[in-house]
């Protein structure tokens, strides 16, 4: 998943709204069957064409979507809708060379949206991460009400989950905490355990010290090691049980805290964005 963002006016009040999509495109032909490109599970996709024909866009079964169109200012032209209803083909023609697809339903108002800005990325993850986490962001249990944002994705926001920092930096990368899935990172990510029977989960729901809670501290300890070792970066961390629930990792030492992180940049273990001066958690 990539980011992207949108400049948004209304009334005297200017604003950035950041969108996940799939995937950022670009394509040389001029004729383009969009489905070879989106597909179901496709939330969002920008293309940028360099053909300087005028492009014929086949949107059959591509569905359903609105299209954003930008001028090569990346400032907003207009939109349309891929909608199936019926048989048949579907196809538009376009004199603009970078396309927005969004999927349907959204709370996008287009009387609002000025212009497009993309986040450009790194040669490398590990570049990646050391500019997304270079920007300094105050850790804060408040709510910042001038910018707020969450785009919470399947799979996170939800207790227990990790919270990794890299010290002295305000951005946050939330890794959650899946039992017994097999291993499938795809639909799960986060760190995964296995072979926890149903008597110690059920436990866990009544008893956060309980058997369950001491595994998680186990995994905490070693994903800390490894990421550090890998890294050859300190990192602070947080295990995150509940609202008011969460275990602090410093060096060696372990401390309970009821306040748990929040507000700031909360990106996934992929470094996108996941929230913006909120809670972490759904």
């Amino acid at each position: 998943m990539k980011t992207v963002f949108l400049k948004l006016k209304e009334g005297e009040k200017t604003s950035s709204k950041a969108l996940l999509v799939n995937d950022i495109i670009t394509l040389d032909e001029s004729f383009i069957y969009m489905g070879n490109y989106l597909n179901k599970d496709t939330v969002g996709a920008l293309i940028h064409f360099n053909s300087q024909q005028i492009i014929q866009l086949n949107l059959t079964k591509v569905s359903p979507y609105i299209l954003l169109f930008f001028d090569d200012s990346l400032l907003f032209k207009g939109a349309t809708h891929s909608i199936v209803s019926g048989t048949g083909s579907f196809s538009i023609q376009t004199d603009y060379k970078h396309i927005l697809f969004v999927k349907i339903p959204n709370d996008l108002k287009l009387n609002t949206i000025i212009s497009l800005s993309i986040e450009e990325n790194q040669d490398t993850e590990d570049e990646r991460y050391k500019n997304i986490l270079s920007v300094t962001i105050p850790h804060s249990n408040t709510e910042d009400k001038r910018y707020t944002l969450r785009q919470f994705v399947p799979g996170y926001g939800q207790f227990p989950y990790i919270i990794l920092r890299n010290k002295g930096y305000g951005s946050y990368v939330q890794i959650p905490i899946h039992f017994n899935i097999n291993y499938d990172f795809k639909n799960y990510p986060g760190a995964n355990i296995e072979d926890i029977s149903n008597a110690m989960l059920e436990k866990y729901e009544t008893n956060k010290l309980s058997e369950l809670h001491d595994v998680m501290i186990e995994r905490c300890i070693w994903i800390k090691d490894k990421t550090e070792t890998d890294r050859n970066k300190t990192f602070e961390m947080w295990l995150v049980e509940g609202p008011e629930l969460a275990y602090y990792f410093d060096g060696d030492t372990i401390t309970h805290t009821t306040n748990i992180p929040s507000g700031g940049k909360l990106l996934t273990q992929g470094l996108e964005l996941l929230a913006m001066n909120v809670n972490h958690y759904l």
